[in-house]
């Protein structure tokens, strides 16, 4: 049960006065756009661990179980700070990154582990799929603030990190738009963070038969996209995709 603090009234985010000067039409700014995310972060935030690995957001779990709904907690609200803290240079006022570090750090420790804050493990789509779809926030959040988050962690973080990371290039995602049209952000970033290149090769696979069978059905060629792709009725025919139907 979450303890009572947790159900305590949350002030709405302090706007600044709107700038007609700036923003003729709405008045709005970045500076308005910051509070919003800096009060919808500290709202989510009350649901942390104590490790800060998770957010468990209140509400009926979802089929893939409270751990992963605690993972995407963190993801999803990750990918919030972390466009905010990019678009102000590095600017970090709450110190929004040191918690994603924090939780970064604790949930991929020994990541399966049925404890309070351990992620779940990555697996093909018909064992345990939702960590692959978190995966992509996870990974485009730390291309986003790496030199204020990534290159300040311990290497051994670094490297656990990256291999819960990478489960995500050896498992199968699911053929839709929400998990293969972020794939190629696990492999981008291990690439970038020094790790091997090959993994690279499958995800960017998928996003070609993605891109195939979008283009198919707007009726767009599909020049493009992989060499070995075609496209039957909106539907991608390559040997990968051949494999998984």
């Amino acid at each position: 049960m979450h303890p009572p603090l947790r159900h305590a009234p949350i002030p709405s985010p302090r706007l600044p006065d709107p700038d007609p000067a700036l923003s003729p039409y709405t008045g709005f700014t970045r500076a308005h756009w910051q509070a919003v995310a800096d009060g919808l972060l500290t709202a989510a935030w009350r649901w942390a661990t104590p490790g800060r690995a998770l957010l468990d957001l209140p509400g009926r779990p979802s089929a893939s179980g409270t751990r992963s709904d605690g993972l995407e907690g963190y993801a999803r609200t990750f990918l919030a700070a972390a466009f905010r803290v990019a678009g102000a240079d590095g600017a970090d006022p709450h110190g929004w990154l040191g918690r994603y570090a924090d939780g970064l750090a604790a949930g991929t420790r020994t990541p399966g582990r049925d404890d309070e804050e351990s992620w779940p493990l990555i697996r093909d789509i018909h064992v345990q799929g939702q960590p692959m779809v978190e995966s992509a926030s996870v990974a485009l959040g730390l291309q986003l603030t790496r030199p204020w988050l990534w290159d300040r962690l311990d290497p051994e973080v670094q490297d656990r990190a990256e291999r819960w990371l990478r489960d995500a290039l050896r498992h199968t995602p699911p053929p839709t738009t929400g998990t293969c049209s972020p794939s190629p952000s696990p492999p981008s970033w291990s690439r970038s963070a020094g790790a091997t290149r090959r993994p690279h090769a499958p995800a960017s696979a998928d996003w070609n038969c993605w891109r195939a069978g979008t283009r198919a059905r707007a009726g767009t060629p599909t020049a493009t996209a992989a060499p070995t792709t075609t496209t039957t009725a909106g539907r991608c025919t390559c040997t990968r995709c051949s494999r998984r139907t």
